[in-house]
């Protein structure tokens, strides 16, 4: 099945997302709005919830150069939605992000008849949502992702249950390659180096030392925005209310969760019709390997933030670090 996929650098690109939220529609809408916000209030004072003017406008200005580098590198396509006939696993480094990856993604693959086998590297032991034991925590994410795997209609879930923070990339490439060597993928779900989270960059250069090369691998945006690598748009509308109660399925991270329906809210608004799709960047298992291997050059990326005010700026900063990648990928297409 990974074959007849093409290459990322020979594919067009397309954008989704979640149209239902309270939030504006796309990065610049938010620095729009915050401007109107800023003068309209009293005094002239800057709006409490997330920015002023002044970090609104660089926000657009870099959102804008963000898009003019994408505009060159592929050009846009409809989202389209899974069409089946693939052994899919998703590979999430906490409990929690098998849903804010590609929630629509799995709903779409699990009714299409793929088998989907979600794996969750770690055990969210170190989040700080609660006023509990790191033992605790644990054992509340482990029934979070139940019932959250129930609502994806997953059926094979997989806790390799490494202690957040405590575990080797030596230890997590030995277990994936037994678990493909298993499961037999056609299909992997995965971050990539593209993240501001350690423990992401850390699954990701394991995944990149175990993936087999014939396999194709769907980079997941796990709050950075992936921009102008994305090549793949998947139309989720339809499994919208399901994603949703997805993220509330997790209630020790929703708040987190939720900047994820933001993000499928600026990709749908380059979808007409859609009010749900989600974007990937999809490559073989040797293109990810060359792009994953090592860490980014130092090169800074930005998460979605609680405060959307502040969105356009996620889209900005990074640019250099997203070339790098895809430099890396480019290096082998003759």
């Amino acid at each position: 099945a990974a074959s007849r996929r093409p290459s990322i650098w020979s594919s067009s690109s397309v954008a989704a997302a979640i149209a239902a939220s309270s939030a504006p529609r796309s990065p610049f809408a938010v620095a729009s709005w915050s401007r109107r916000r800023c003068s309209s209030s009293r005094l002239g004072a800057p709006a409490t919830d997330g920015g002023g003017a002044g970090a609104a406008m660089a926000g657009t200005t870099a959102v804008r150069q963000a898009t003019a580098a994408s505009s060159t590198r592929l050009s846009p396509a409809p989202a389209a939605t899974v069409v089946g006939g693939d052994r899919v696993v998703v590979l999430a480094p906490h409990p929690d992000d098998e849903v804010l990856g590609c929630a629509g993604a799995i709903m779409q693959h699990v009714e299409a008849g793929d088998p989907v086998t979600v794996v969750q590297v770690t055990d969210g032991r170190r989040s700080r949502s609660r006023d509990v034991s790191p033992e605790e925590m644990a054992e509340i994410r482990r029934r979070e992702a139940d019932d959250a795997a129930q609502i994806l209609g997953v059926t094979d879930l997989r806790r390799l249950d490494l202690p957040e923070g405590e575990w080797d990339v030596h230890e997590l490439e030995a277990a994936l390659s037994a678990l493909f060597a298993t499961t037999m993928p056609t299909l992997i779900y995965a971050p990539s180096m593209l993240d501001f989270h350690p423990e992401h960059c850390r699954v990701a250069a394991a995944l990149a030392r175990s993936v087999p090369a014939d396999v194709a691998v769907r980079i997941v945006p796990l709050q950075v925005p992936l921009v102008s690598l994305t090549n793949r748009r998947i139309d989720v509308s339809a499994q919208r209310s399901r994603i949703v109660r997805s993220f509330e399925a997790y209630a020790t991270q929703v708040s987190s969760l939720l900047r994820g329906l933001r993000l499928r809210q600026y990709a749908a608004a380059r979808c007409r019709g859609a009010t749900a799709v989600e974007e990937f960047c999809e490559v073989s298992g040797d293109e990810f390997r060359r792009a994953n291997a090592e860490p980014l050059a130092g090169r800074p990326v930005r998460g979605l933030r609680f405060r959307a005010l502040s969105d356009p700026l996620s889209f900005g900063v990074g640019r250099a670090a997203r070339h790098e990648l895809a430099d890396r990928l480019r290096a082998g297409v003759v």
